[in-house]
């Protein structure tokens, strides 16, 4: 096990938000945010499987702030990286930097790229603020100042463009040469499919009116389904070719409290939503397919942080009171007809244990979790690997708090913790003596406590 400082945190650096990406040989790229109102540059670092820094890269803000917003892996090791909404950077496995500001002050909110991984091609979405429009973009990023600019559509027409209160994105989408922009204007929530490569609009609905807003956007087997929340929470499918409504319902809007995380991905041939402890499947017609419910834990658990797409089965995780008062992190595979394949619990050793709750695949079918738990010395993050038939391969700890959790290429996980470190498994966990250290010197006793043996 490793542990390294990527950043140091101080009154003047206050990382806001930390994004993982694997570099494809049993490392990680780490991309540290900012606050908005940060005027730091964005920090992205490639570690390598041994948590030696291997490329360092930063990008230095122009009208904006905020740091790395987002990273995407590249299939020769890279990354590209959303840096302050105003500029994409790809960076190489050696750390070499290329940059590309967004013309016309473009303000980014997200950005998709080729999923066949045959180019580098970037779709933008985001807002011209001196017009207001939003716009999708798409830039081939091909080493010229600026990338090539291939097209630029507004989805806005004069009388529907957004006010800063409604600017979007909201969701976005790609299959293949189709993009898929859930968004709103100041009247209406719409639903537009691109053709990606010549950025023509072939068709756009409006699904909503009023103060509506999308949640999640995911794809099924016939297009689009659509998980949207206003004065009613809406779950709904459409035609991929022409955008007519397949099917629609009307469902709980406990899903409100999961905030930062989808509620609704593929599984089978339709979407799973997670709600109110209850987990229910559709079917591209829209008919309930199965329905995963528990009178107590785990699925009536606090709450359930995590809900992964995994093939047609569906990965959970969350917090659970099965065993004693004070919750352990609980994660579980569902197969595509509902049924569990296995369920496991990993205990915070009698410390509180705390959301929310990080997941990810591994490469062999298993799975990583991160959570964090409080004992006497302060928080910890716990770090546990999964087999795929969901037997605890290991678990480790880290002193901070969990932030986020990827799995590496060569079976292994990277957790950050305090927004600024990263710790890989599997070794001997963190001494207790290295967890109650203040968080001044934290990093050192973690330099000093962990053997970068991997064995």
């Amino acid at each position: 096990m490793w542990a390294v400082e990527v950043e140091r945190e101080s009154a003047e650096t206050q990382p806001d938000q930390v994004h993982l990406a694997p570099d494809g040989s049993g490392g990680v790229w780490v991309g540290v945010g900012w606050a908005v109102t940060s005027t730091l540059d964005g920090l992205i670092v490639r570690l390598g499987s041994d948590g030696r820094e291997l490329a360092r890269a930063t990008v230095s803000p122009v009208r904006n702030g905020g740091g790395v917003q987002s990273l995407r892996p590249l299939p020769d090791g890279g990354v590209v990286a959303l840096v302050h909404n105003e500029t994409l950077a790809v960076v190489s496995r050696t750390g070499a930097t290329r940059e590309y500001p967004l013309r016309d002050a473009l303000h980014a909110y997200a950005f998709v790229l080729d999923p066949s991984g045959a180019t580098t091609d970037a779709l933008v979405l985001g807002v011209l603020p001196t017009t207001p429009e939003t716009v999708v973009r798409r830039i081939a990023l091909d080493g010229t100042v600026n990338g090539t600019e291939e097209w630029t559509t507004a989805l806005t027409a004069s009388a529907d463009r957004p006010n800063p209160a409604y600017r979007s994105p909201d969701v976005i989408a790609r299959s293949g040469d189709a993009l898929y922009v859930a968004w709103r204007s100041k009247v209406d929530l719409r639903l537009t499919r691109f053709d990606a490569t010549g950025g023509n609009v072939e068709w756009e609905v409006v699904t909503d009116t009023g103060g509506v807003r999308p949640q999640s956007l995911v794809l099924d087997a016939e297009g689009p389904t659509l998980l949207r929340s206003g004065s009613t929470t809406r779950w709904g499918g459409y035609a991929a070719a022409d955008g007519a409504k397949r099917w629609e319902v009307e469902v709980e809007a406990e899903a409100e409290a999961f905030g930062r995380v989808p509620v609704l991905v593929p599984c089978g041939e339709g979407t799973c939503r997670l709600a109110a402890g209850t987990l229910t499947a559709r079917d591209s017609a829209g008919s309930v397919a199965w329905t995963a419910v528990r009178e107590g834990a785990p699925y009536a658990s606090n709450r359930i942080d995590r809900l992964i797409a995994d093939g047609g089965a569906v990965t959970l995780a969350g917090l659970t009171y099965i065993a004693a008062d004070t919750p352990d992190l609980w994660v579980a595979r569902l197969t595509a007809d509902g049924q569990t394949a296995w369920s496991t619990t990993i205990g915070g050793n009698g410390a509180a244990v705390s959301g929310p709750v990080h997941l990810d695949l591994t490469p062999d079918g298993g799975a990583v979790g991160a959570v964090t738990a409080y004992g006497p010395d302060g928080p910890f993050g716990i770090l546990a690997r999964l087999e795929p038939n969901g037997e605890i391969r290991w678990t480790r700890s880290v002193e901070g708090i969990a932030r986020a959790v990827v799995a590496t290429d060569d079976g292994g996980g990277v957790v950050s913790v305090d927004r600024t470190r990263a710790c890989y498994g599997p070794s001997a966990p963190l001494s207790a003596a290295c967890r109650s250290m203040s968080a001044t010197n934290a990093s050192t006793c973690m330099a000093a406590s962990v053997s970068p043996s991997r064995s």
